[in-house]
């Protein structure tokens, strides 16, 4: 049977991996602007699959997390088609910068407008184009600058659709969030498209194990909807939770931490101090519950009310990661 797909124009033979570039701007010089798509459409019928990294700009492991996932996906053994776009916001990632030149998020500008700003213009014909012929989505980020983040999930685990391909990602953390409004993950999942948030990392930076925790997750997520049979990757256990919280500076100085990302804390322990520039404390921080430090600052010079970290709070599942992290199996 003629399984012959069209995505964005181009015509799409079964059992291939294609290259396409789609123009969706131009530059100042009236250059077009090209986005780069890598399909790999299976020799078999079955669901597509959307993996979008970069869409912030500066946000580049998904870029590499993408190179890698292509590089294994052989599609004559796949059931249905992967779209991969590695880099969404092609000026920021020239600039390496999170926005677009308008000074506009394009994570909150979906679905987007035809006749709108270019970043929502672009956004209209990503999502028109691409986003909205698939039938389930993965989007690839980090933290802002100067954060460093733990591999985790973030999906509606209310909508069963999603909770299923977040679960099968194979990640002990998964948040639960519906995402911003007008974000990629929100719209895609309110049109019907169960889509969840894959993060970790930090800007402009690859890390070796956070690359693979995105690919075998993908993988497993494509194993769940019955698009390949691989081994997938379980974890020991899962902690979902209804929120990341933070703690910030009361103070203006130099930072200096005792924690780490996945670091367990208890209620009242000391996390950092501020230090003024004559090397003085002028502020203890401490940790208002417990928790799982999921993210913190990279940045020692801080503002009076800037991020520490931002944690996971534990009640029922505190023994479950002590004792995961006794036995060196959470991350």
């Amino acid at each position: 049977m003629n399984n012959i797909i069209e995505i964005v124009g181009e015509k799409i033979e079964p059992g291939s991996q294609t290259p396409v570039m789609v123009k969706t701007s131009e530059f100042y010089t009236g250059n077009p602007v090209k986005l780069p798509l890598v399909i790999t459409h299976g020799a078999e019928k079955g669901p597509k699959l959307f993996i979008t990294a970069a869409v912030h700009g500066n946000e580049i492991n998904g870029t590499e997390i993408v190179r890698r996932l292509n590089a294994e996906l052989d599609p004559e053994r796949i059931s249905g088609t992967v779209i991969c776009i590695p880099i969404v916001n092609i000026f920021g990632f020239y600039s390496m910068k999170r926005k677009m030149p308008d000074g506009r998020d394009l994570n909150r500008s979906f679905p987007g407008i035809e006749k709108g700003s270019s970043t929502s213009r672009i956004a209209k014909l990503l999502f028109e184009e691409i986003i909205s012929k698939c039938d389930y989505g993965i989007d690839i980020h980090t933290p802002r600058m100067n954060r460093f983040e733990i591999p985790h999930t973030e999906a509606d685990i209310h909508n069963e659709a999603v909770f299923r391909i977040a679960n099968a990602f194979g990640l002990p953390i998964i948040i639960n969030t519906k995402g911003p409004e007008k974000s990629l993950q929100n719209t895609a999942t309110e049109a019907g498209i169960p889509t969840i948030v894959y993060s970790a990392g930090e800007i402009l930076r690859f890390h070796d194990n956070i690359t693979q925790k995105g690919v075998d997750g993908i993988l497993n997520v494509m194993h769940e909807i019955g698009m390949i049979n691989v081994k997938i990757n379980k974890p020991e256990f899962s902690v979902i939770v209804r929120e990341s919280r933070s703690i910030h500076t009361k103070r203006g100085g130099i930072l200096h931490t005792r924690i780490h990302t996945g670091h367990l804390v208890y209620q009242d322990d000391q996390i950092g101090s501020v230090l003024n520039p004559f090397g003085y404390e002028v502020e203890e921080i401490h940790a208002a519950e417990n928790g799982l430090i999921i993210c913190i600052s990279t940045n020692p010079l801080v503002h009076p009310g800037d991020e520490v970290c931002s944690y996971v709070k534990l009640d029922k599942s505190l023994g479950m990661v002590e004792d995961a992290l006794k036995n060196n199996v959470l991350f």
